[in-house]
């Protein structure tokens, strides 16, 4: 999600922590080809190919032998940041596969036996996205939020590093190189107030060789945040372009801009108006970094409702002539086709849940529930074959006011695949997922596979949408799944050991039992705890709530407690996570009051924190959240 995600993936809901290099060499890698001579086993780009089209060509995956994919190995994943440890697509080349998690550090991993080849620890947490990418026997990465690096990929030694972003920007992107450039973009802390004039999204082409920058692009239109440089920000690009390899233009998708729905004093974002450019919009950029053009989907946006999703380059036959498209998508919920020479627009589609998502103001004092939801629409990447876009879709709304929102649980979010007819924009089948669609889609053969935030990887036949095999991972998903021949790659970032799991047809072993925590930000308690279920009995004087480790790692099981005015009460918080938490209540109705209790912040899985207090005795609602995660996880306790 952009922040959901993004992953989810993934906005200014999502707060990241605040921010020895160990290699372990191979005693010889591989040979290392350049990207353009990939076989059938490669996955060599974030999304297959610089179309963004997803599809694992050469594999022998279909629906006669899928059944017979099983676990083949497991690569444990030691760097759990904010948002779980994994929220990239593994890449694939020359039978080596690179892999980032949300600590940044990178492995080389041999495809054939899981072997860990070398690791680059880095140790800085990331929003996420983020991943790797490969050219010319180099891998590129982000080092930290702010900093782009070269690795040698034979031995994950360090060639170069640059800072690329301002202060208030950040790198929350898998990285795209080819043909001597390395292609990234920055994007806002748009949760940061005041801003600084810094906080806008520029897209950087680098030198492969150096780092120097080979051109920027500002996708804000005349770097001037429309007129309110110390409250506006926005812009950028969450996941990588598409590349006309013919042309050399880049084709991107574009991020919102802040603050929505608006702030104190600037509600129903009046402090922007409209048109925000080159916010929500399609970009097509030339060789030397010069816009060729853009079509902007959303002028004016409330609700995070960003343009992000890598486009998709291919033909179409569109009112009886063929026409060279790009397919793009996003947080809005819809999917549109554009002119690949012009920008202008052949068809728009909408998928999932819309309510009040064309509103451009909500009326002082009331709330008003938007779908798509500031996690809904088109988080992850989609897929393309044969004619036929595949779209993994979001479905959960969001209740907004003019300057505040409440943030869904993701627990309670449904999802669906959509196919769309890439002549027409007809949505030719649905298949309903009951969890969020947050593990992007491949296509396989006569399959199409997604992967859900509850951690289910599915098959679909593409051209019916029945689903034909489904497998269930021991932990959530919110990274997206590649395939490299007779396998699928499936990152599981949630969950008590979160790893990345080779799925091979014929394949045979389990996998392996947690016994160990995986938390590299925090040391979780060292004795064995019961189960949730027997932690903790509510009671008058006993509150209880809990993180769970299946899927819904970043919520609380509840929003609502309750207790009585004057009582002394014991909160009992479990957290069965990997991920830091701890629990926050506030002497009043939002965090500007003082803080009244918390616990500690810590990992598990199985840490029980407690912390007893008095409740206040003016019958009330009093808001608590996760310090960590402090928009993602909130609630009331209600004192009567």
């Amino acid at each position: 999600m952009k922040n959901s995600n993004r992953h989810l993936l993934h906005n200014r809901l999502l707060t990241a922590l605040l921010p020895v290099v160990v290699i372990i060499a191979a005693a010889c890698g591989p040979s290392l080809p350049g990207t353009g001579s990939s076989v059938s086993t490669d996955w060599p780009q974030a999304n297959h190919d610089l179309a963004n089209t997803r599809v694992a060509s050469g594999s022998p995956i279909s629906s006669a032998n899928v059944r017979q994919l099983g676990v083949d190995w497991t690569v444990k994943v030691t760097g759990v940041s904010t948002y779980g440890a994994i929220s990239t697509s593994p890449i694939v080349v020359a039978g080596t596969v690179y892999l980032q998690d949300l600590m940044s550090n990178v492995y080389a991993v041999d495809l054939d036996t899981g072997k860990l080849l070398w690791q680059k620890q880095y140790n800085a947490p990331a929003l996420g996205p983020n991943g790797a990418a490969y050219d010319n026997g180099k891998v590129f990465v982000t080092s930290d939020d702010h900093t782009v690096a070269a690795l040698d990929a034979k031995t994950g030694q360090e060639l170069w590093s640059k800072r690329i972003a301002a202060n208030l920007q950040r790198i929350t992107q898998q990285l795209t190189a080819y043909k001597g450039a390395v292609y990234v973009s920055t994007v806002d802390f748009e949760d940061q107030e005041p801003q600084d004039g810094t906080g806008m999204g520029i897209i950087h082409a680098m030198d492969e060789r150096t780092g120097n920058d080979l051109w920027t692009f500002n996708t804000v239109k005349d770097g001037n945040l429309w007129g309110n440089p110390q409250v506006n920000s926005g812009g950028g690009a969450w996941y990588p372009p598409a590349i006309d390899t013919a042309t050399g233009t880049t084709y991107w998708g574009t991020n919102n801009a802040s603050p929505w729905p608006g702030i104190k004093g600037f509600p129903n974002g009046s402090s922007r108006p409209a048109p925000n450019l080159y916010t929500e919009s399609e970009l097509a950029i030339d060789h030397s970094g010069k816009l060729q053009w853009f079509n902007q989907v959303k002028p004016f946006d409330l609700f995070d409702a960003d343009f992000q999703i890598s486009p998709i380059l291919t033909s179409a036959k569109v009112a009886g002539s063929s026409r060279k498209v790009v397919v793009g998508a996003g947080k809005g919920g819809y999917v549109i086709a554009f002119d690949r020479q012009t920008g202008s627009q052949l068809w728009k589609t909408a998928v999932g849940l819309h309510s009040n998502d064309t509103l451009t103001a909500i009326p002082a004092g009331q709330t008003v529930t938007v779908a798509p939801g500031i996690f809904g629409g088109v988080e992850t990447p989609m897929a393309f074959a044969s004619g036929v876009v595949y779209v993994p879709v979001v479905n959960l709304p969001t209740d907004f006011t003019d300057t505040s929102l409440s943030v869904p649980n993701v627990s309670g979010g449904t999802g669906e695949l959509d196919a769309i007819d890439v002549n027409t924009g007809r949505i030719l089948w649905t298949s309903k997922l009951d969890s969020l669609a947050t593990g992007g889609t491949l296509v396989a053969g006569n399959l199409v596979f997604t992967a859900t935030f509850s951690g289910r990887v599915l098959a679909f036949n593409k051209a019916s949408g029945k689903q034909v095999w489904s497998w269930q991972a021991p932990g959530g998903i919110n990274g997206f799944i590649t395939a490299a021949g007779d396998r699928l790659l499936v990152p599981i970032g949630l969950g008590a050991t979160p790893m990345l799991v080779s799925l091979k047809l014929g394949g045979t072993r389990a996998i392996p039992t947690p016994t160990t925590t995986a938390s590299a930000t925090a040391t979780p308690t060292s004795t064995s705890t019961p189960p949730i279920s027997s932690v903790c009995t509510p009671s008058a004087t006993t509150l209880c709530i809990s993180t769970p480790n299946q899927g819904n790692e970043i919520s609380f099981n509840t929003n609502q407690l309750t207790a009585t005015a004057g009582a002394r009460v014991t909160l009992v918080y479990t957290n069965d996570s990997p991920i830091p938490h701890n629990w926050d209540l506030f002497n009043g109705g939002d965090p500007s009051a003082p803080s009244l209790a918390s616990t500690t912040i810590k990992a598990g899985p199985n840490d029980v924190e407690r912390v007893s207090f008095t409740a206040p005795s003016t019958p009330g609602r009093y808001f608590f959240r996760c310090d960590v995660h402090p928009t993602l996880m909130t609630g009331f306790l209600v004192v009567n």
